[in-house]
C-alpha cells in the first residue's frame, strides 16, 4: 500500500523491474480480486520504450495508450 520511486540513471533496468513486479503481483495476488488493470504514467517520449520493455517481460500483456 506504499508507493516507491526508482531514481536510478538511464539503463539500470527500472522499466523491466516495474513490469516484472507488476506481473508477479498480478499472477500471485491480484488475479482473484481485481480486474487486472495496471496503470502506468510516462512521458510520450518514453512510451515506445515502455511498450518494448513490456513486450520483452510480459508478452501477453494487452497495452492501451491514452493521450497524445
Amino acid at each position: 500500500a506504499r508507493g516507491r520511486i526508482l531514481a536510478d540513471p538511464v539503463g539500470f533496468g527500472k522499466s523491466r523491474s516495474v513490469i516484472a513486479t507488476a506481473r508477479l503481483r498480478y499472477e500471485t495476488e491480484w488475479r482473484p480480486n481485481l480486474s487486472g488493470a495496471i496503470l502506468c504514467f510516462t512521458t510520450a517520449l518514453a512510451r515506445t520504450d515502455w511498450k518494448r520493455e513490456a513486450a520483452a517481460v510480459w508478452p501477453e500483456l494487452r497495452i492501451t495508450t491514452v493521450g497524445v
